[in-house]
């Protein structure tokens, strides 16, 4: 399968194709055009901490466990769909969201389609000693969002919840208590 940056990301010839789905079983086309070779590297990364697949974030049954993994492997241009659990960071340790990516909670871990994510499922980012998500000068535009979470137990001198310094992320359905 392809790396992030790899320079056979949407350069192959979708006009050669003859197949709707990949080595894996995925949809061939992901992007503006097929990538070159057998596995197409999807912009949809998956979080689920009951998935007991490949952890490889390339389906619900594959998806990550561990929140912010899922996140260091996303690149700009990249969504995020977010089973319902409790996620946490380590401990004294805070989440760190990444310009340009795009992460939703509302989803239960069997949808096929983002029009069925209900955001009564909002997943939880819980505290552990510090603030829930911590942007310190990382540059987030309106390019980065976080979408159907409630952002719990945060314990910090600046930004329980969250902390933005240089940083301007899109905050959209979230609710934010007991921090």
């Amino acid at each position: 399968s392809l790396q992030n940056l790899s320079p056979c990301i949407n350069t192959g010839n979708s006009a050669a194709n003859s197949s709707g789905v990949d080595l894996a079983g995925n949809p061939r086309i992901m992007g503006p055009s097929i990538d070159m070779g057998a596995i197409e590297r999807s912009p949809v990364k998956y979080v689920n901490l009951n998935a007991t697949g490949n952890n490889d974030g390339s389906s619900w049954s594959n998806a990550y466990t561990d929140f912010q993994a899922a996140i260091d492997a996303a690149i700009a241009g990249d969504s995020i769909f977010v089973a319902t659990a409790v996620y946490q960071p380590g401990v004294a340790e805070s989440f760190v969201k990444k310009e340009g990516v795009k992460i939703f909670g509302g989803f239960t871990g069997t949808e096929s389609a983002f029009a069925q994510r209900n955001l009564n499922n909002k997943a939880t980012l819980k505290g552990n000693g510090e603030s829930v998500i911590k942007n310190y000068s990382n540059g987030l535009t309106s390019a980065a969002e976080l979408d159907g979470f409630i952002i719990t137990g945060g314990n910090a001198g600046e930004g329980g919840g969250m902390y933005n310094a240089v940083a301007s992320p899109v905050i959209r359905n979230c609710i934010f208590e007991n921090n």
